[in-house]
């Protein structure tokens, strides 16, 4: 690399562990494997100082099969690398010791910066990927980044391109991404890391839909950014805190913060004398993040609150009560604007009272006349 051999490096490591024991199961170190002249980042700095070591392997995905064999992906070598239980090499992928024929015209072995390397079926050789073709400006490799699915004829060393996905806006993506194959419909399902946007595609590449959670116009600048994006019917966000309301202009707003299976919120009131006992005044969907409530305006009930409620309408939590300033405080408004009037009556009443005894003490009565002092 015409550098000194003696320099500064960051190594890749991976471990499997046994989260029961805490037992070390098995460790794996790339410099170990590869050489650091292997590696496509050039940094003319990195190396010379500990503060800045050179990254030459970069490792960013670990997948197991079932034969015990781990499914590698080194983003700064460009390779996607099989190991096995004890450590041996079975197979390398891309990069400058790709062992696989490519029957695609580079398609399926061309991948640069890669992320997120997962088998989708191992009787059928069949692997994603997704390939960035970026990692920043000095290594622009391509117009756009993709999602690659790829069939691997291991024991021929045959590689070939069977899907790539590219986003509706062409997104070249420097860092970051993922790709993942729905199980119920093997649809692929693309998150674009560094760009604020996620993509499914049907099986055979058509795009079915594209949406971006941040601004496109900042992408390049990575003010929001996703590692990696998850598509699944299961997964159920339910928040250990109640649901947030706020009352303002005699309106009662109401949101919950990561709760993923709220389909309607319903308006709670509770009587004056009762002592929490809530009758329902209203339900509405949930059609967006903050669903709101017009409150009755000359109102007998003396709190309100929210539950929000799934599809079957099962309570899933209840907000804290609310006594609005509109219903319930207007007593002690009444109350606090009447006194306001008698002190500002009293201060008039007393200033005419000192007024007049000042005027009476400056005066004189003489046969009948009132004179006063000039």
């Amino acid at each position: 690399m015409g550098r000194s051999k003696n320099g500064w490096i960051i190594d890749s490591v991976f471990q499997e562990v046994d989260i029961a024991t805490g037992e070390l199961l098995f460790e794996w170190r790339a410099s170990e494997h590869f050489s650091a002249n292997e590696s496509y980042m050039t940094h003319p700095f990195a190396g010379y100082f500990s503060s800045v070591p050179f990254d030459f392997f970069h490792i960013n995905s670990v997948d197991k099969d079932s034969q015990g064999n781990y499914l590698i992906s080194s983003r700064h070598l460009h390779t996607i690398t099989c190991i096995s239980p004890t450590g041996e090499m079975l197979w390398i992928l891309g990069g400058r010791h790709n062992q696989f024929r490519d029957l695609s015209d580079g398609g399926a072995t061309s991948f640069k910066w890669q992320h997120d390397a997962r088998w989708v079926s191992e009787e059928e050789g069949i692997l994603t990927l997704f390939d960035n073709e970026e990692a920043g400006i000095l290594h622009i490799e391509a117009p756009y980044s993709q999602g690659l699915m790829i069939q691997l004829d291991v024991e021929s060393r045959i590689a070939t391109l069977l899907h790539s996905y590219v986003s509706l806006q062409k997104t070249r993506v420097p860092s970051q991404g993922s790709l993942q194959i729905l199980p119920e419909t093997r649809n692929a399902f693309i998150g674009w890391g560094h760009s604020a946007a996620y993509s499914e595609f049907a099986a055979d590449g058509t795009l079915l839909c594209e949406m971006h959670f941040g601004a496109s116009w900042l992408y390049t600048l990575g003010r929001v950014v996703s590692y990696r994006a998850f598509k699944t019917m299961d997964w159920v966000g339910r928040p250990v805190h109640p649901p947030t309301v706020s009352e303002k202009n005699n309106r009662l707003y109401v949101s919950w913060n990561g709760a993923t299976d709220v389909a309607m919120w319903e308006l709670q009131a509770m009587e004056a004398g009762e002592e929490m006992v809530f009758e329902s005044l209203d339900v509405i969907e949930k059609e967006g993040f903050e669903g709101s409530f017009e409150l009755p305006s000359a109102s007998r009930y003396k709190g309100y609150r929210v539950a929000a409620q799934d599809r079957d309408g099962q309570v899933l939590g209840v907000s804290e009560v609310v006594v609005p300033v509109g219903s319930s405080h207007v007593l002690l408004n009444s109350a606090l604007a009447l006194l306001g009037s008698l002190i500002v009556l009293g201060s008039i009443w007393l200033y005419y009272q000192k007024a007049r005894r000042a005027r009476k003490a400056s005066s004189i009565r003489w046969e009948g006349y009132q004179y006063h002092r000039m």
